[in-house]
């Protein structure tokens, strides 16, 4: 009888532990995907960045944003998530490249809210810096995005740009 408790018991704490590292593989699991999705919203801001860069050197002036990309949130809690899964190096180059597109952002709706549009040599330089590091933000995240390395569509027109 004895031998038999052991045996159950046994079973019990192995059962136990197998479900525990099922729910343990679940739970990584579902967070890898946030950090996935998180990941591929900030790709898409940095893509949008040096794509609008890109077409702003081009012209010669700020070109319309596409706002509605700039605005989807990002969470504390999922920019924790991406961030956790990098190293120092890429974690350093995605915030260069948050901080950089926030510049550019408002330097552009102030610039063309002022109707002053046209870039300065200042100017040029900051977006020379902002397409490099965006680009460095973007691929920075490639690993947790979980996408192969690929290169940006062709800037919009200016039609396209909504300008």
């Amino acid at each position: 009888m004895l031998v038999g408790g052991l045996i159950a018991g046994s079973a019990s704490v192995v059962t136990t532990v197998v479900n525990q590292n099922g729910e343990n593989t679940r739970v990584e699991r579902r967070l890898d995907e946030e950090a996935r999705g998180a990941a591929r919203v900030l790709m898409s801001r940095f893509t949008v960045a040096l794509r609008n860069a890109r077409y702003s050197l081009k012209q010669g002036h700020y070109s319309r944003l596409p706002q509605k990309i700039f605005v989807a949130p990002i969470s504390t809690a999922d920019l924790e998530l991406v961030t956790g899964r990098l190293s120092a190096d890429e974690f350093h180059d995605v915030d260069v490249a948050l901080q950089d597109v926030a510049a550019f952002v408002y330097a552009a709706k102030v610039k063309r809210a002022a109707k002053a549009d046209e870039l300065t040599p200042y100017d040029q330089l900051a977006l020379h810096a902002i397409f490099r590091n965006a680009k460095r933000g973007r691929t920075a995240l490639l690993s947790v995005a979980d996408l192969p390395h690929f290169q940006p569509r062709p800037a919009p027109s200016e039609a396209e740009s909504g300008a």
